[in-house]
This record gives structure tokens, C-alpha cells and sequence, in this order.
């Protein structure tokens, strides 16, 4: 049974699409059923005449780059990596041409950082390098474990030549002017013995041993290991001006850009996602002039999301619509429940 909704839509004009296949006795049509519900039940709110709404268009702007704010969430972009955001906003951009951004889709977005104040703890960077970025760089390091202590980054892990060569090194985070992680090394003892004084005086430098084969990734110099944000983490990837990076306790804390206040989302939280203007779309539904808020199902609990997983998220969730003609979507917090 085949499923068809085109509906005109006072969002700034705009035009909601929603297609869905739906096959009987299976769990799919039953995730399928409860987001077409989930519509039909906003839009029976909305006006029936098939008019748009008299909104200022400068309200909502449904042409040009999409804009987004988060507060007090957290980002799962790999099964064992997960990001804190405490507040951030800026544009979040396509990066296929001709086409729009597509929340289920992290490789169809890049965002551009205003300004935002993230952390990521210990562990979660040790998988972060191991799982995505020495694979992408294509450098003989791996097998990494990384610990904080006392302000500064601990390191080992396996170089690979003939045989497995194990290091540990220690260093100190600082800040590129052009906004990078630089980890400056003070301290590396290889294979238990070759300490960095006698690795200086025998000529061997760690951006001879470590260079990565991929132009695209982190670079050294000397003893400086330099990753540019964009390299660090999967899709969606992000770009913006670091202003601070510092180890407190377990964890890396970044500072982008300079503090700033930004408006409210509709729905005031402690813990949301919201996306204003332009052009969204997720799965079969499209929304132009976005106004799109995303919370906790459970009103007031922080909230984890995975683009790749939003799906699963929504599915339990329930929607709402504001005075402005706005989405706020209530959804499963990622990790909440076992994935269907």
C-alpha cells in the first residue's frame, strides 16, 4: 500500500512533501504509521484552506543558509564517541550542490561554527583517533590510548615499520593562530628505551616517522602534531575559528569564536537543537523556512542525537506545532532504549 501526501503549508510559504511505501507486518510500517500519524496530527492543527499564512517573510526566511543554536546536548557521531555541546550556534551549509540538507544524511551538511563551547572526554578521543581519523590520514600510528593528566595530553600507542614499534609520549595542547590543535611534544620514549634527547641527537624526527600519507589530515612538524577541526571528526564536519582548547579534569574542553547571546528557541530548554531558515529535509518530508525545534521526549532530560540514528529517535517521539507555524519535534534521546 502506497501512501501519498502533498500539502501545501503556511510554513513561509513553503511546501511540505511526505511519501511513505508502506508494507504491512513489519516493524518498518510500524515506525512508518507512527511518523505519518504524527503529521497528519499537526497539520489537522494548521489551516485547511491550502493557503499560506500571512507571515513576514524576514520571519522565516525559506531562501538562503540555515541557521542553527544547541544548547546542553551531546553529539553521538560513532558508536563510542560521543560530544558535548554546552551552547554553539552558527550555518549549517550543503555540501552537495543543487541539493538540500538532509538531517538524516550527515555527509549531506557541514556546519560553520559562530561560536560554541564543546568537550570531549578521554576515552571518547582515544576511539575518535583509532576508529576515524589515523585510518582517513593513512599514518603508520595506531592502537592509541590517551589519558589527561596534570593539564597536559598523555599518549601511546604502536608505530608500525618491520615490526610493531610501542611509544608513549606526553605534550602539552596549545592554539594555532589559524585556529588548530597543536599538541607539542616534550616527552617521547620509544620502544621503552629511545627517549627524545637521544631520538634528537641520532637525527630522527617525529614528522619523518609519523607523517600521514593523506594531504587532507593532521600534519607534523617537528615535534608538533597540528589538527585542523575539520580533519578530527566524521561527517557532519565542521569548521570554525578555535579560540581555546584546555584539558579540565577527563576531559578537552574548545572554545570557538567569541561568547555570545543568541534568541531563545521557541520552546525554552535547558537542553535543545534548533534550525531556522532555508531548506530541510528529512527522509520524505521537506520544509522550506525551517523552524524546527528538537527536544526530549522526556521534558527537561538532557538529550543525545545521532544524525545517523534520528530516524529511530523520532519514531517514539510526538510532534507539536508553535504559533508561528514552527515544528518542535519530541524525540527518544539516542542510547535511551536498545536501537529497533
Amino acid at each position: 500500500m502506497l501512501t501519498q501526501l502533498h500539502v501545501p503549508h503556511p510554513f513561509a510559504g513553503g511546501l511540505i512533501s511526505f511519501s511513505a511505501g508502506i508494507r504491512r507486518n513489519t516493524a518498518v510500517a510500524v515506525r512508518a504509521q507512527n511518523c505519518l500519524y504524527a503529521l497528519l496530527g499537526l497539520l489537522s492543527v494548521l489551516p485547511a484552506t491550502g493557503q499560506t499564512a500571512n507571515l513576514n517573510p524576514e520571519h522565516i526566511p525559506s531562501i538562503g543558509p540555515t541557521h542553527v543554536q544547541a544548547e546542553g546536548i551531546s553529539f553521538q557521531l560513532l558508536d563510542d564517541v560521543r560530544v558535548t555541546v554546552k551552547s554553539a550556534d552558527g550555518v549549517v551549509l550543503p555540501t552537495r550542490g543543487g541539493r538540500p540538507i538532509s538531517l538524516d544524511d550527515p555527509a549531506s551538511m557541514k556546519v560553520r561554527i559562530t561560536s560554541a563551547r564543546t568537550s570531549i572526554g578521554s576515552e571518547a578521543l582515544t576511539h575518535l583517533l583509532n576508529e576515524y581519523t589515523l585510518p582517513h590520514a593513512g599514518t603508520a600510528v595506531h592502537d592509541l590510548a590517551v589519558s589527561f593528566e596534570d593539564h597536559q595530553i598523555h599518549i601511546e600507542g604502536k608505530l608500525k615499520k618491520v615490526v610493531d614499534l610501542p611509544f608513549a609520549a606526553t605534550g602539552e595542547l596549545q592554539v594555532t593562530s589559524e585556529g588548530d590543535i597543536r599538541i607539542h611534544f616534550t616527552k617521547i620514549v620509544a620502544a621503552g628505551f629511545l627517549h627524545k634527547k637521544m631520538m634528537d641527537w641520532l637525527g630522527i624526527k617525529l614528522s619523518a616517522i609519523a607523517r600521514p600519507n593523506s594531504i587532507h589530515s593532521f600534519r607534523v612538524v617537528d615535534d608538533d602534531v597540528i589538527f585542523p577541526i575539520y580533519t578530527l571528526f566524521p561527517a557532519p564536519h565542521f569548521t570554525g575559528h578555535l579560540r581555546s582548547a584546555e584539558i579540565v579534569g577527563d576531559a578537552l574542553e574548545q572554545t570557538f569564536g567569541e561568547p555570545r547571546s543568541f534568541p531563545p528557541a521557541p520552546v525554552p530548554s535547558a537542553h535543545y537543537l534548533y534550525f531556522r531558515g532555508g531548506v530541510l529535509q528529512f527522509g520524505r518530508l521537506t520544509m522550506h523556512g525551517v523552524d524546527l525545534e528538537l527536544l526530549n521526549k522526556d521534558e527537561g532530560a538532557p538529550l543525545t542525537i545521532s544524525f545517523t540514528h534520528l530516524f529511530d529517535q523520532i519514531g517514539p517521539g510526538f510532534i507539536k506545532n508553535t504559533p508561528e507555524r514552527g515544528i518542535v519535534a519530541y524525540i527518544e534521546s539516542y542510547g535511551a532504549k536498545p536501537l529497533r
